[in-house]
Order: C-alpha cells, then sequence, then structure tokens
C-alpha cells in the first residue's frame, strides 16, 4: 500500500560497541506518528575506511519520511 503522508523524522546515534575506549555508533531514523512502520536496515559497508554512517542520511531521511 503506498502512502502520500509524509512523518517527521527523529534521528539519533547510539552505542552498540566499546573498542578500546571508543564508541561504535549506530543511527537511527524513526518516524514521528503512530506505527506501525517498515523498518530499513542500512550496514555501512565501508570497512571503517572510506566514509561512514552520515553518509546517506539525506536519502535515508527521505525514505523514513514516507
Amino acid at each position: 500500500m503506498i502512502s502520500n503522508i509524509e512523518y517527521e523524522v527523529d534521528m539519533r546515534d547510539i552505542e552498540y560497541q566499546r573498542q578500546a575506549g571508543k564508541a561504535w555508533l549506530a543511527r537511527i531514523y524513526q518516524p514521528k506518528g503512530t506505527g506501525p512502520f517498515p523498518t530499513i536496515v542500512d550496514v555501512h559497508g565501508g570497512a571503517w575506511l572510506n566514509g561512514d554512517r552520515a553518509n546517506y542520511t539525506g536519502i535515508v531521511s527521505v525514505l523514513m519520511s514516507r
């Protein structure tokens, strides 16, 4: 079912692991409103050498708002 409703989206980083005193963070995008909402899981595959979880903030925010 396709909806034309757009939702405001909260974005936050959460720590999922800590190594050598450094936090590893996951970014959570969560639509505001009454769900249920579908889930998108995006795992950044940059081997921690190229880019990070912030590279796709624009496109993920658009996807999550719909």
